[in-house]
């Protein structure tokens, strides 16, 4: 399928649209970020208020795309466990934002599997929600409930809680 503005995009086996999120990136580089926004907003009207994210790295450029979002207009934010991603860990992180017109979701390799990439959790995810001063709209999906729990406020006791939900409680960052 081919957008105007965002270009090609493609579904995911549960027919919701997709697209890389380098490519979206790239695009938040030309124009303002209230026209990104309305874009973002419009792509999500057109496709059943869904859209993926998908980064196939473990280091995704989420705080570039994060810095493009007004932050007064994103509702929540919330970050799931999945383990559809990559079958040689026990999950991955998933982090869905949810905005006026739908739910944009980022999906990357995000794991605390070992301390390298337990850095990456926090560098490109945990850290870009701190500095965008979203902390306090930020919940974890707990597994196998439809419930919401706060993100801890305190930066620490928030690694613990996102290793935790990635399946390496223990790791060391």
């Amino acid at each position: 399928m081919q957008d105007f503005f965002f270009g090609k995009t493609s579904q995911t086996k549960d027919k919701i649209c997709q697209l890389q999120l380098s490519d979206v990136n790239q695009l938040s580089k030309i124009v303002t970020s209230d026209f990104f926004y309305a874009q973002l907003n419009r792509l999500l009207l057109t496709n059943n208020n869904r859209v993926d994210l998908y980064d196939g790295t473990s280091y995704p450029n989420f705080p570039k795309f994060i810095k493009y979002l007004p932050p007064e207009n994103i509702g929540l934010i919330q970050i799931g466990q999945r383990k559809d991603v990559n079958g040689n860990v026990d999950a991955t992180l998933d982090c869905s934002i949810i905005l006026l017109n739908g739910i944009v979701r980022v999906t990357a390799h995000w794991c605390a599997y070992k301390g390298e990439r337990a850095n990456e959790i926090v560098t490109t995810l945990l850290d870009p929600l701190i500095e965008s001063k979203l902390l306090p709209k930020v919940f974890i999906k707990t597994p196998n409930y439809n419930e919401n729990k706060s993100l801890s406020q305190n930066k620490e006791a928030a690694k613990k809680q996102l290793f935790l939900l990635s399946g390496y409680p223990n790791v060391i960052n």
